[in-house]
């Protein structure tokens, strides 16, 4: 295996891509989730370190899973160290191989790159390396959207949560959110907690108002050490349901969470 993408002339040669509001294919988040998981989540792939503090300079690695948990693209190489790059800071480019000048960048074939802050991401099959770009980079607009948008999610949510607990009849969730949770499950009981969190995750997009969905997302969260977001999941579980039986034990968990986090909210 070698450790340096190879610069030897050959007849093929890359066209650089970086997406941009004017370039980019418009994709909704779970369009941009199924293009991302087909390219990349779904393996193995190798990505190359350029110099990161987490991976040995210009050294290879297999990368075991890449998971979306909230604003993180989250990367567990084979080492099982976890590469956190932080959607709204990507820097995305796709090194396009072209087989022939008469050939379309998106419909070039194997061996095409991804550039994501640092790390080279090689793609062999599945979407090409520009679907990817593009998709990621819709990601990124969502997160940061997210972001700008904060304190209007916050007031949706409350409204949400206000509207839940006043119906006299709880709604029921629907096949697609009974997939989630059933596949969210699974992943818990495999030990995949990123899997499991994402899949929660991607519940609550349909279901908002759905409050196990919340407490069992915080504890995953928990689990793999993301107490900040395990604290906002568990208090939007008790926001949807504050006289729940275990509102005791609840309460008392965001509280030690917030002490592992070192912030008292």
């Amino acid at each position: 295996m070698v450790t340096l993408l190879c610069s030897c002339v050959t007849k093929d040669w890359y066209e650089s891509y970086t997406p941009t509001h004017n370039t980019a294919q418009p994709l909704d988040v779970q369009a941009a989730r199924k293009t991302v998981a087909q390219g990349i989540m779904h393996g193995p792939h190798e990505i190359l370190s350029l110099g990161s503090n987490i991976l040995s300079t210009n050294q290879y690695v297999f990368i075991d899973s890449v998971h979306l948990i909230s604003n993180d693209l989250i990367i567990i190489v084979k080492t099982g160290k976890a590469v956190v790059l932080p959607l709204m800071d990507l820097q995305i480019k796709a090194n396009i191989l072209m087989k022939d000048v008469n050939v379309k960048a998106n419909e070039a074939e194997a061996t095409s790159t991804i550039e994501l802050s640092g790390f080279v991401i090689l793609i062999e099959k599945g979407p090409t390396a520009r679907q990817i770009a593009d998709a990621l980079f819709a990601l990124k607009q969502a997160a940061l959207s997210r972001n700008s948008n904060e304190a209007a999610n916050s007031a949706h949510f409350a409204e949400v949560a206000k509207a839940y607990r006043e119906t006299t009849s709880r709604p029921v969730l629907s096949e697609e959110v009974h997939r989630f949770r059933i596949q969210a499950e699974g992943a818990v009981l495999d030990k995949k907690f990123y899997d499991a969190v994402d899949l929660y995750e991607q519940a609550l997009e349909v279901a908002p108002w759905w409050p196990e969905g919340h407490f069992n997302r915080a504890l995953v969260l928990g689990e793999i050490k993301e107490y900040d977001l395990a604290i906002i999941e568990m208090k939007r579980y008790l926001l949807l349901v504050p006289n729940a039986p275990n509102a005791r034990e609840v309460q008392d968990r965001i509280y030690d969470w917030e002490r592992k986090t070192g912030i008292q909210n």
